[in-house]
């Protein structure tokens, strides 16, 4: 008798309290008769002047629920979005979302929500906690455990947002089907890994640049956007030393398109590009874009050693054999004096026309030239000697 007592006289006190505060502040707990027999909890309708739903604590409002809208605003009366969290207070206020703790359920739920202050607030390397206002979310389980550095935590510094794993684990973006990307404790981003090796480690997939807007801010001095490389980092050489970009126009397709190795905009120099270029068409350019052979240089090229490859069926041996026919000296000497070049080579005109020579191929003619000279010498020597054996 005595416990059926007790819960009678307390829902007494319950519904005279909410009586009271339904006659003073216009919101009552509706039961049975309203939305379809579902109990509700919020304010009356009022077509005049409709009221929010205020939540207070400590006789200080604490959030609210907009009665047009319907979001719910923390820290602020005025909630822009579905959840709108705001703080004014150095210390800052967060919803820590606990999941699985028995001793804090929402009703039908296995989520409690509580509210942290500064002790979320993150610490720097000496252990001090930064001025500004903070606002931000907690999220934690029974695994994390429930102290301020535990869980995930999400909250805005100043205009300055965070998103921060705070436990040993990895941090895990993933789709409903995937894991996406992965970050380690010490930074590493992995894409298809869970280890990654590397600062970003890509696995089972591509990276892909492709074209910016003509030169936009956020891909300066690029066009398609590039890779960049550079050591000491400053306002001179903001995109480093050297970039990789691939080149196309979009106002004249298959034009010069290729993977250009170029050298960025800096203090002491203007953007330098096809330092190397390889062309779609698999020709490699040096100084230039439009490679006319399988390597093209335009400027100097030294070297210890070049070395030609060509077939020994060209090699101009045949000029020693008997059958080898020769223009006699008068007949060359007549040839030279119309033509203005030796017979088989290049004039001057063809090579200026042509814009190149085949170093091969010069060789071998200048070679077919040299054995032909090495004949008329020894053909020479002979007469000589003839002449020199019939005086005597």
């Amino acid at each position: 008798m005595k416990k059926k007592n007790k819960k009678a006289v307390m829902t007494i006190v319950l519904l005279l309290a909410i009586g009271s505060l339904s006659a003073q502040n216009e919101w009552s707990l509706n039961g049975n008769n309203v939305s379809g027999g579902q109990p509700i909890l919020g304010t009356l309708f009022h077509q005049q002047s409709p009221q929010p739903l205020r939540f207070y604590a400590n006789g200080i409002q604490r959030g609210i629920f907009s009665q047009y809208s319907g979001y719910l605003g923390v820290g602020t009366n005025a909630p822009k979005n579905p959840l709108h969290i705001h703080s004014n207070d150095i210390r800052g206020n967060y919803f820590d979302f606990n999941y699985d703790d028995p001793e804090n359920p929402i009703i039908g739920s296995d989520v409690s929500v509580v509210t942290r202050m500064d002790s979320l607030i993150p610490r720097d390397s000496s252990n001090n906690r930064p001025s500004g206002d903070y606002s931000g979310l907690q999220i934690t389980n029974a695994a994390t455990g429930a102290n301020p550095d535990n869980g995930l935590l999400m909250y805005v510094h100043g205009r300055h947002g965070f998103l921060r794993h705070q436990e040993s684990d990895l941090f895990t973006i993933g789709s409903r089907d995937f894991d996406i990307m992965n970050f380690t404790l010490d930074g590493r981003v992995g894409i298809g890994t869970d280890q990654p090796a590397q600062m970003l480690h890509v696995v089972d997939g591509n990276i892909l640049i492709s074209r910016t807007s003509n030169m936009s801010n956020r891909a300066p001095d690029s066009y398609n956007g590039s890779l960049l490389f550079g050591a000491d980092i400053d306002a001179n050489t903001p995109c480093g030393r050297w970039g990789i970009e691939y080149i196309s126009d979009p106002n004249n397709p298959g034009y010069g398109e290729g993977l250009n190795f170029w050298q960025p905009s800096g203090a002491n120099q203007g953007t330098t590009n096809y330092r190397l270029f390889l062309a779609d068409n698999g020709k490699i350019g040096i100084g230039t874009q439009f490679p006319q052979a399988e390597l093209s240089v335009n400027g100097t090229i030294l070297a210890k050693e070049v070395r030609v490859n060509t077939s020994s069926t060209y090699w101009p041996d045949y000029v020693f054999e008997n059958n080898y026919k020769m223009m006699t000296l008068s007949e060359l000497e007549k040839y030279v004096n119309e033509y203005k070049h030796l017979p088989g080579i290049p004039s001057a005109s063809e090579v200026e026309e042509s814009g190149s020579v085949d170093l091969g191929e010069m060789n071998t003619l200048l070679l077919q030239k040299v054995e032909e000279l090495t004949k008329y010498i020894i053909d020479l020597q002979k007469q000589i000697d003839e002449l020199k054996n019939g005086k005597e």
